[in-house]
C-alpha cells in the first residue's frame, strides 16, 4: 500500500503558515506625525532668545522678543527699544511737525530718529 502524499500546494500552505510574522507597529506612524507636527508648528510660530540683542524683523514689535523688549530700528529686541518708539528707517520721508522727515539710525541705533529732510518755510505745507 503506497501513502498518501500530499501535494505540492499543500505542504507550500503548510510552510506559509508556520512562518513567524513580523508583528505590525501602528504608534511608529502616529509618533512620527505627531512629532512631525510640533517641528511644523514651531517653524511656524518662529522662536524667540531671551538675550538681548536677538535678531527681529519688524520694528516696534515685541511678538519676536524676550519678555519686557521690543524690536527696535537696529532690527535688534532690547529693553531700551522697548522704552521708546522706534522708527524704521526704511519709511519712506513724511510731514512731521510741519517738515519733511526721515527716520535715520543714527545717533540712535537703537530708537532712531526723525531727522528733517526738509524744512518748510511759514506759509508752505508738506
Amino acid at each position: 500500500m503506497r501513502r498518501a502524499s500530499k501535494s505540492r500546494l499543500d505542504l507550500v500552505a503548510l510552510a506559509v503558515s508556520t512562518v513567524p510574522t513580523v508583528p505590525t507597529v501602528p504608534a511608529v506612524p502616529a509618533l512620527l506625525a505627531a512629532v512631525l507636527a510640533a517641528a511644523l508648528t514651531l517653524g511656524l510660530t518662529g522662536c524667540s532668545v531671551d538675550v538681548e540683542g536677538a535678531t527681529c524683523q519688524v520694528v516696534g514689535a515685541v511678538d519676536n522678543c524676550p519678555s519686557g523688549q521690543a524690536c527696535g530700528t537696529d532690527l535688534k529686541c532690547s529693553v531700551k527699544a522697548a522704552g521708546c518708539r522706534p522708527c524704521d528707517s526704511t519709511t519712506p520721508a513724511l510731514c512731521q511737525d510741519g517738515d519733511v522727515k526721515q527716520c535715520s539710525a543714527s545717533p540712535d541705533s537703537v530708537c532712531g530718529s526723525w531727522v528733517t529732510v526738509t524744512d518748510c518755510v511759514t506759509g508752505q505745507t508738506c
